[in-house]
């Protein structure tokens, strides 16, 4: 047993808080260190047995966890092929690329800079949560026996992926001339995406003004996480100082978009799923059915846009393996998801540069103003997530109670956590499976309704947890 696997054995943390339900992440090097990365990649490799390719993100500590990573797959007999650092969709544009079999992006998404951790492919759908166990249950076997058997090669698969998105939106460019020109702004947020994802827009005739282009794995100038409004202060200025058509917000390893309109304000990821879908069902794909999935936390405005121009909508758990991997089993045309993942049926995936380009394309062909366009869709008044610390071990108890209590009278989905659904809006409710947390979310058409909603809703819930409620839903009311 080498060194690492030693150290391994003698610093094992926590064994379920890194291991999520569609990935691994822990914060460096408390939970996750180049010990368990060893251990993983080893665990992975085992259940790859062949090539496998390999990823990272920019964050400070992905080096030493990338070169752990990879000698445990090497170890494991796996050959793999070593990708350097990119965007996550370019990662998965790679795996299709080099047939390689697994995958491992080494990366924590959106989490803070702190953060880090693997997101892993086995064969051609997402990851499961039985194989987030298994490879839990191998990290942690006591003994690791070497194979040498596999070895690593440095391959540059960026000019590959550029190459073929340039030619899916080569008609761009005339559209663009058409139009006379069209303003861009694309904050990389110190990601992944840094120049990349503007020099291919401008190939492609924007005229773009650069944010945060520089990888910097502190990410300095705002949260990796772009699906926080708050933290878009900047991208949102440079718009309205540049009087651009659009704003672009990449997270941290680059597949998650936000959207800024023209007037500089957040555009509604809701609204954007809801708008892309309008466009895609229009354009009647002959290779793909007409059904969108999406997240359970989404707006009653996509289920409604998407019956309306003659699509199927498909409620799927939160959590972007779990909607990619429904996407391709049904064959789906799009699916999204409102931390700004979105899922396009003729890639079997997500990709945030193309979900900019297609974004962009539909400006480009109606002529419209993302405003306008968004305010053509209905508005709902609906709660950001409402987190609720509850320390007591009886929160799947509770969730059991207020679907037993509403079951009797109202529809009830239980995907994840249970959602309500009355004739006024919605109700969601879930119990955090690796914090002691429980999560509310609230959406009515009007003031009064969304009263009646919480009237009907929380009273089967302990004192303290309804008045922590009413506190946050009458902050956002204010």
């Amino acid at each position: 047993m080498n060194s690492l696997e030693k150290s391994a054995e003698k610093r094992v943390m926590n064994k379920d808080s890194i291991f999520k339900k569609c990935d691994i992440r822990g914060i460096y090097p408390e939970e996750l260190n180049e010990d368990l990365a060893y251990r993983i990649g080893y665990a992975i490799g085992i259940k790859v047995s062949s090539t496998c390719i390999v990823g990272g993100d920019v964050r400070d500590s992905t080096p030493s966890l990338k070169k752990s990573l990879i000698q445990g797959l090497i170890n494991s007999g796996c050959g793999v092929i070593d990708l350097g650092i990119l965007p996550t969709p370019v990662f998965y544009f790679a795996k299709y690329i080099c047939k390689a079999r697994g995958g491992v992006m080494v990366t924590a998404s959106h989490n803070p800079s702190k953060h880090n951790g693997f997101k892993f492919i086995i064969g051609d759908l997402p990851v499961t949560e039985k194989q987030v166990k298994e490879i839990r249950e191998l990290t942690y076997q006591k003994k690791i026996p070497s194979l040498h058997k596999g070895k690593s090669e440095r391959r540059e698969l960026f000019p590959y992926y550029s190459k073929w998105i340039k030619k899916r939106f080569s008609h761009l460019p005339s559209l663009i001339k058409q139009k006379g020109g069209i303003k861009v702004v694309v904050d990389a947020g110190n990601g992944c995406w840094d120049a990349y994802a503007g020099s291919i827009l401008r190939s492609l005739g924007f005229q773009v003004f650069p944010l945060f282009w520089e990888q910097n794995g502190k990410f300095p100038n705002r949260s990796p996480d772009s699906a926080l409004e708050n933290s878009l202060w900047a991208v949102k200025d440079k718009v309205k100082k540049e009087k651009a058509d659009l704003g672009i917000a990449f997270d941290g390893d680059g597949d998650r978009v936000s959207f800024i309109d023209e007037e500089g304000l957040f555009a509604i990821p809701d609204k954007i799923i809801a708008l892309m879908s309008k466009e895609i069902l229009t354009r009647k794909s002959k290779v793909f059915i007409n059904k969108v999935v999406y997240d359970i936390k989404c707006s009653r405005v996509v289920s409604e846009t998407v019956k309306k121009f003659g699509g199927i909508p498909l409620m799927e758990k939160s959590g972007h393996t779990f909607i990619k991997r429904r996407l391709i089993q049904e064959r789906a045309i799009f699916g999204g998801e409102i931390s700004g993942h979105f899922f396009f049926g003729e890639l079997g995936r997500d990709d945030a540069l193309f979900a900019s380009l297609f974004c962009a394309q539909i400006l480009l062909e109606k002529k419209k103003s993302l405003s306008s366009m968004i305010s053509l869709l209905p508005s709902y008044l609906i709660t950001p997530d409402i987190r609720i610390r509850y320390e007591k071990k009886d929160r799947e108890t509770l969730v059991d109670k207020v679907k037993l209590a509403l079951k009797k009278e109202y529809p009830v989905e239980e995907l994840d956590g249970i959602r309500v659904e009355f004739k006024e809006g919605w109700g969601l409710m879930r119990a955090s499976v690796t914090e002691p947390l429980l999560t509310f979310r609230f959406e009515a058409k009007e003031k009064k309704d969304l009263q009646s909603i919480l009237n009907r809703f929380i009273p089967h819930l302990p004192d303290e947890i309804k008045e922590k409620i009413k506190a946050k839903v009458q902050e956002e009311l204010v």
